[in-house]
């Protein structure tokens, strides 16, 4: 009788949790402006009819939620299999990529003046 219990609690705690995760990222991406001019700013290239601007977001919705799901579904795979120093690396290696695309950018931003 207690297992059953227990186990009801556990699993109410799950969907609560679930639910709480979801709302919070609904609402943070509501919130979020950087996600208002995003979507306002593709709004004039959606379509010209109602039906065509409704295809389009819905598409993208659902683009945006298969690649969320298969980013989930691979994180758990590797989950695993990367080390605090396989990570230490990947952070290294992307850290270093960054340095050399900004150098990149103000170096073609700014490069006739430098010179």
């Amino acid at each position: 009788q207690q297992v059953l219990a227990t186990e009801k609690a556990e699993e109410g705690l799950k969907t609560t949790s679930v639910l709480r995760t979801i709302s919070k990222g609904f609402l943070f991406n509501f919130i979020n402006p950087g996600a208002w001019v995003l979507w306002l700013g593709i709004m004039p290239v959606s379509g010209n009819t109602l039906k065509e601007q409704i295809l389009f977001f819905l598409s993208i919705l659902c683009t945006i939620f298969c690649i969320d799901l298969l980013k989930s579904f691979f994180s758990g795979k590797i989950k695993n299999a990367i080390t605090p120093h396989i990570f230490f690396i990947i952070n290294r290696i992307i850290g270093v990529l960054f340095c050399v695309i900004g150098i990149y950018m103000i170096v073609r931003v700014f490069g006739s003046g430098l010179l």
